[in-house]
């Protein structure tokens, strides 16, 4: 590892772990403006890894790089540090927004057999709902947003495949889920799709995540089951 390499990967910490480090530790002015521009090329690293892995339907890489990117670029160093969720939520208060708290629920059911069954190939609809437990009252003063476009929230769904015997994840859908009314308490996400080709039961795992808030992250797991076609053929 070159030394320069070396200085980048300690600035990029240095972004995530600053805050923590309060006034005991401070960098020289030469060394303040180049922990900014690692951040900011950090940051458009970040991004641009992120349309990759999704462009390459890898889950894991998707979900490691948007939790690193809500660290990032809120300079905070763990989704799971009481104090680094207290000052994501001070950062919040800031904005007048509240802290997220999500809920994620699943219904899904054959568009024939209108249960959680299915015939091998044919149509299957999982409908995905989002509760914002955290949504303003109707009558609450709202905050402008920060975002361009009127955007508070956004967040990201991510539904996988589970497999057997080792093999990795599928990714099947990705879906952004944008929040512009702070007082909506539920937003709903059908993913329609054909079912596999051979019987047995299955396993889809949800994944809800951010790129902009810390400590934002669920999951929900649904099974349902392809059968065998038991009407025997006419030929």
């Amino acid at each position: 590892m070159t030394p320069a390499l070396r200085r980048n990967i300690l600035l990029m910490y240095w972004v995530m772990y600053s805050a923590n480090f309060g006034e005991a530790v401070k960098l020289d002015p030469k060394t303040t403006v180049q922990a900014k521009i690692v951040q900011s090329i950090g940051t458009k690293l970040l991004m641009q890894s992120q349309a990759v892995m999704q462009n390459q339907r890898w889950v894991q890489a998707m979900l490691a790089i948007c939790s690193v990117s809500a660290l990032f670029s809120n300079e905070l160093w763990s989704h799971e540090d009481t104090a680094c969720i207290e000052k994501m939520k001070a950062e919040l208060d800031k904005t007048g927004t509240p802290m997220p708290v999500l809920r994620l629920e699943a219904v899904g059911k054959g568009v024939d057999s209108r249960n959680e069954t299915v015939l091998p190939g044919k149509q299957f609809q999982l409908d995905i709902t989002l509760h914002r437990d955290h949504a303003l009252a109707e009558d609450a003063e709202i905050p402008e947003p920060v975002a361009p476009g009127g955007i508070y929230e956004a967040f990201l769904l991510l539904m996988e495949s589970v497999m057997d015997n080792g093999k990795e994840n599928v990714l099947l859908a990705a879906a952004p889920a944008i929040v512009k009314d702070l007082t909506q308490k539920t937003m709903h996400f059908p993913v329609p799709f054909a079912a596999p080709a051979n019987p047995g039961k299955y396993t889809l795992r949800i994944h809800l995540t951010t790129t902009s808030i810390v400590g934002i992250y669920a999951s929900k797991d649904f099974q349902f089951e392809v059968v065998e076609d038991d009407v025997p053929s006419l030929e």
